[in-house]
């Protein structure tokens, strides 16, 4: 699940009429990218030991370029190691909005762009030892 979302990011090349087999082929992976992130943010929503429940799991988007909308609010990250390391913020809709980090190791370690909506709230300030801001976040308000 996590190979389309390695894929290089490829900007959208536009409607012109002389791009349109690659607007439609991003549009295509860009629909893909976002159902991949929608189910992750699901299975993280369910309660632990649930069925289809991931929280305890690892789950590492490493320099994925996170685009659109997606919504981890209300995620539970409640163990295993999870890893936003490198990730590109961009676009600046994603949420983190009452979701919370217990128990696990957390890095966005040299993301860049703007912090995801609610991330810096749910982490608290200081973010807990377990948690791993980029530098210029940190700085930020929530």
């Amino acid at each position: 699940m996590r190979l389309p979302l390695r894929l290089p990011f490829t900007p959208d090349p536009g409607d012109d009429p002389a791009h349109q087999e690659e607007h439609h082929r991003y549009l295509a992976l860009r629909k893909v990218r976002h159902t991949i992130l929608r189910l992750i943010g699901d299975h993280y929503r369910r309660p632990k030991g649930t069925r289809r429940s991931w929280q305890g799991c690892d789950l590492d988007l490493t320099g994925v370029t996170i685009d659109g909308v997606p919504d981890f609010g209300g995620a539970v990250f409640s163990g295993g190691m999870v890893s936003f390391d490198g990730t590109v913020f961009s676009g600046g809709g994603m949420s983190f909005r009452d979701a919370a980090f217990t128990g696990s190791v957390v890095s966005f370690d040299n993301a860049t762009g703007s912090a995801p909506d609610g991330l810096l709230a749910a982490v608290g300030s200081p973010p807990s030892a377990s948690v791993t801001l980029a530098a210029p976040w940190l700085t930020s308000n929530p």
